[in-house]
């Protein structure tokens, strides 16, 4: 790798399946990926979001709040037998993630979103609007646009941001990619992996 490039980890939509985020970890350290940047949504589904938490935290992973991590402690009221119940700390830990993050690398300004920048619930993928795709590209205020929520891994470029998702690294669901990707810059060589 070029002295000049970074070596981006990228994940997102990990859903307490902590198995998986441990075969990404060990695929980053593998690799020698400088950062690993996450897309939200760490809770929800699967049945140890108290651990992946504390990993990420750990680690000293940057996330953003996914939908799932807003809905965290309203979820733990309505829990129902057999479902993990977050610790208070957890809980603390999510409802602090901020919405966005703004990073510049190599001279390249990169935002961090969960499903886009006006709001953690819109998706943005093959069959959104040309209108919404053009709207998160002005919004995006980057040349990079980070984004997850679709459990999709996508890389697009649109109206001259361009897109990448690392899609889901949870598979619990046969929606989930199972994925997680990295990304060089100022290169912008990306690879999409398979856990």
């Amino acid at each position: 790798m070029p002295a000049s490039s970074i070596y981006l980890g990228l994940i997102s939509d990990i859903h307490g399946d902590m198995a998986s985020l441990e075969k990404a970890l060990d695929y980053f350290e593998r690799e020698g990926v400088e950062k690993v940047l996450c897309m939200g949504d760490l809770v929800g589904k699967g049945s140890l979001g108290n651990q992946v938490v504390e990993t990420i935290q750990s680690n000293c992973i940057p996330c953003v709040q996914g939908n799932h991590d807003v809905l965290a402690e309203l979820n733990q009221k309505h829990a129902v037998e057999g479902q993990e119940i977050l610790k208070s700390e957890v809980l603390e830990y999510l409802k602090k993630l901020p919405f966005t993050l703004y990073y510049i690398w190599e001279n390249i300004r990169i935002r961090l979103v969960h499903g886009s920048p006006k709001t953690c619930i819109e998706y943005l993928c093959s069959t959104s609007s040309l209108q919404c795709l053009q709207r998160a590209a002005m919004d995006a205020d980057s040349e990079i646009l980070l984004h997850g929520h679709t459990h999709e891994a996508t890389y697009a470029v649109h109206y001259g941001v361009h897109f990448y998702n690392p899609g889901s690294i949870c598979g619990a669901e046969g929606r989930d990619s199972h994925t997680c990707a990295t990304l060089v810059l100022p290169q912008k060589k990306w690879k999409v992996i398979q856990l």
